[in-house]
């Protein structure tokens, strides 16, 4: 006590001028008013605790009801052309999608035990077992309703142990894992750091880190040359091609996000995009990596990708050219590529 009281008096105070119960704060009133301002804080700190938490909380069941929806043909990724175009772009063949591949190239005999981060509903794990890649699978998921539809859904030829968890929060054992799978998840983590820590301990010397990711800037805050192009390309498409599937209407603009507004459909997404490759590579090196692009065709189709009709040539001749002219944006330097497909090790294996 006497500390505290000197620390207001500037002088020493003997004990027995601080006796009795309440005798020390009514005789130094500046005693007094530090303890309420020191409740004060104390409980405004408890609130402010409980309030992130619960907010936390409510994103996380946000965002599990998001992977829930299970909805297709919004993204540029839900085009069959587009996705046969990103084929030819990683493996030079249209017809060899990126996970065959990476079996042909990097996984040319079957692995032991993998691990998905970001399972959905199982799909990579049936591909992944039809071409061979792995004996086994552990697959995690924060969206309960995706797992239960995986075993609800076509039989999975091979033995998979599903998790239901925040993957922010995972914790994986040490070299345990061939290979670990990130197909567009890490774009909606928080705790980038933790989650490559925990991937790098968990792979098997040789083993592999797998991704095909959104890269580009965080909360698609996209820049003023980006923003043009894709506007310059929306007007240039016709009426019927931009008529919005999500909310009806026109698409006439494409707009950064505003920062203080919560995304309708997960609060989580590019939360930490822009970090995702620099946070890779400080924990492993790079043994395959492709730049896919997407900086045009990404927020340019977003919600207007269903419109073309890929069994109509004059549709597939517009998607091939819209790819083509990101391509040539890219090249010239106008644009980056805001999707990657890559294939890691752990630094220390050289």
């Amino acid at each position: 006590m006497s500390g505290f009281t000197k620390m207001f008096s500037g002088k020493d105070i003997a004990p027995h001028e601080t006796s009795g119960r309440w005798s020390h704060w009514i005789k130094y009133p500046q005693l007094l008013v530090y303890g309420v301002r020191l409740v004060i804080h104390e409980a405004r700190r408890i609130v402010a605790r409980e309030l992130r938490a619960h907010d936390h909380a409510g994103k996380l069941a946000e965002e599990a009801r998001h992977w829930s929806k299970g909805e297709k043909g919004h993204t540029w990724l839900d085009s069959a052309v587009i996705n046969d175009l990103v084929a030819r772009e990683i493996s030079g063949d249209a017809g060899v999608y990126w996970l065959l591949h990476f079996r042909r190239r990097h996984a040319p005999e079957t692995l032991g035990l993998a691990l998905n981060l970001g399972c959905g509903a199982g799909g990579l794990e049936r591909n992944a077992f039809a071409i061979g890649i792995a004996r086994a699978f552990d697959s995690c998921d924060i969206s309960r309703r995706a797992i239960e539809e995986a075993g609800r859904g076509e039989k999975i030829a091979g033995p998979v142990n599903f998790i239901c968890a925040d993957i922010n929060n995972i914790e994986l054992g040490q070299n345990r894992y061939d290979a670990v799978f990130a197909v567009n998840i890490l774009h909606h983590l928080t705790e980038l750091e933790h989650v490559l820590d925990q991937v790098r301990r968990s792979l098997r010397p040789g083993g592999l880190f797998v991704i095909h990711e959104y890269a580009g800037p965080a909360r698609f805050q996209w820049k003023e040359a980006q923003l043009r192009a894709v506007n310059e390309a929306l007007d240039a498409l016709p009426r019927k091609y931009r008529i919005n599937r999500r909310r009806g209407g026109v698409k006439r603009r494409v707009y950064r996000p505003i920062l203080d507004e919560t995304n309708p459909d997960s609060p989580f997404e590019a939360a930490r995009s822009d970090e995702i490759l620099q946070l890779i590579y400080e924990r492993f090196e790079c043994v395959e990596r492709v730049d896919i692009g997407g900086a045009l065709l990404h927020p340019l189709l977003e919600a207007i990708v269903a419109n073309f009709d890929e069994k109509s040539e004059e549709d597939r001749a517009m998607l091939e050219g819209l790819w083509n002219r990101e391509k040539e944006l890219m090249r010239q330097g106008v644009l980056v590529s805001d999707f990657v497909y890559g294939v890691f090790r752990r630094k220390d294996e050289g």
